[in-house]
């Protein structure tokens, strides 16, 4: 039996520290079998209400969160589930509600030690509300999100792999006009998996060194690389688009195959 405990802390944000600071801790209750397989469940109290810097963010109401995360010896497989009631942000702009949130996820590392795993996690958020403190002539003051899924899937096939990811809205409402359903859905196929861990492998040195990755360091790091990830012949789909309102419906697909060869 392991009990641990770890403080919040933004390494991209500073700015949030403060607010971390005043967060309680993350308590984590771990079993290990003899097997080396285990389990760990995992805990944030909430906080009723913290004063932040007076900047941006000034209180934040932090509902809680839970979680059981499952493992097999040497961490190969490992399915987490996690839930948290929400949070609420008030600065001196608006408002911010996020309730309802809801995530899972079966992951298994591959054998050979690859360091990217595949499987499946979804996150679930029921209800996201924004809403200005002061109307404001030309721009949106109040936007509210109902049902969010976010879904992704991966799955290793030899020397490449396939990855599928998404995300679906019930409802959105932007200054009480209604929208929804929400749907886009894209798959990569025929990854090479040797150009994609070099890829990664560019990404986290570059956090490692900056601490956060940026978008020319990772256009740089993929051009590099294009032509070990093309010589399996990717496929790109959309294979699901969809914006309904009350007007009507846009709908699309798209596929895109490069040879490679």
């Amino acid at each position: 039996v392991i009990e641990t405990t770890a403080e919040l802390v933004s390494v991209n944000s500073p700015e949030f520290n403060e607010i971390l600071s005043k967060m309680p801790p993350v308590n984590v209750y771990t079993v290990i079998s003899i097997d080396g397989s285990g389990n760990s469940l995992i805990s944030i109290p909430g906080v009723a209400s913290m004063t932040g810097s007076g900047q941006e963010i000034e209180k934040v109401t932090w509902k809680g969160l839970s979680g059981n995360v499952d493992f097999t010896s040497g961490f190969r497989n490992i399915k987490s589930d996690i839930t948290s009631p929400g949070v609420e942000l008030e600065g001196k702009n608006g408002f911010v509600s996020i309730s309802g949130l809801k995530g899972s996820s079966d992951m298994t590392y591959p054998d050979g030690g690859d360091e990217t795993p595949v499987g499946k996690a979804k996150a679930v958020i029921e209800e996201v509300t924004l809403r200005t403190k002061e109307e404001r002539v030309g721009e949106i003051d109040n936007v509210m999100f109902k049902n969010i899924e976010f879904r992704g899937e991966s799955a290793e096939n030899g020397p490449t792999f396939d990855s599928v990811g998404g995300f679906h809205v019930d409802e959105l409402t932007i200054e009480g006009n209604p929208y929804g359903p929400v749907e886009f859905e894209m798959a990569v196929r025929n990854i090479d998996k040797s150009a994609w861990l070099k890829f990664n492998e560019a990404m986290q040195e570059e956090s490692a060194q900056y601490g956060q990755t940026g978008t020319d360091a990772a256009s740089e790091a993929f051009s590099a690389l294009l032509p070990e990830f093309i010589k399996r012949s990717p496929e790109i789909e959309i294979s699901r688009l969809r914006f309904t309102s009350v007007d009507g419906a846009l709908t699309g697909h798209a596929f895109i195959k490069i040879d490679g060869s």
